[in-house]
């Protein structure tokens, strides 16, 4: 299970790049999520990654 900060995860979920999951773990005293075995696999294999730039690509191009 891989492990991201909160901040970066909500930044995620808000974009609509993870999808709430009952899997996916809080640590609010760590300051840490830790995603679930699907969320996890897209985390590793860098697929989180590129639909975020995809809608960052997305988002700038209505902007300008």
């Amino acid at each position: 299970m891989s492990e991201i900060e909160i901040g970066l995860f909500n930044r995620l979920l808000k974009t609509g790049v993870i999808r709430a999951s009952p899997g996916i773990k809080t640590l609010h005293d760590r300051g840490l999520v830790v995603l679930d075995q699907a969320s996890t696999a897209r985390f590793l294999n860098g697929q989180i990654f590129a639909n975020y730039l995809v809608v960052l690509k997305e988002v700038l191009a209505t902007t300008n």
